[in-house]
């Protein structure tokens, strides 16, 4: 076999090929170098989400009591204390006058 210049095949390629396919290994890197990029970027966005989750855990955490008595519940309770307390101030001769 002999050199490709010898044979008629091959040579070197064109400086318009070589230019052209440097430019299309630029641009092929200018856009990877993006994706890369945004997908940082997306990365920092989903930690935000995370610490926002954080804070609704807490705030689950503080309203935990459900068995506490309702409003209404508790107003009725206090007015039948008030009632009990007043009768046994009675049976001991007390007099309310703001009642």
């Amino acid at each position: 076999m002999g050199l490709s210049g010898e044979t008629g095949r091959g040579g070197g390629r064109s400086r318009k090929k070589k230019k052209k396919k440097k430019e299309k290994k630029k641009k092929k890197k200018k856009k990877k170098k993006e994706k890369k990029k945004k997908k940082k970027k997306k990365k920092k966005r989903k930690k935000k989400k995370k610490k926002k989750k954080k804070k609704r855990k807490k705030k689950k955490k503080k309203k935990k009591n459900k068995n506490k008595k309702r409003g209404s519940y508790k107003k009725d309770n206090k007015r039948e204390r008030r009632e009990t307390m007043m009768n046994r101030g009675r049976a001991y001769g007390y007099v309310w006058t703001n009642q």
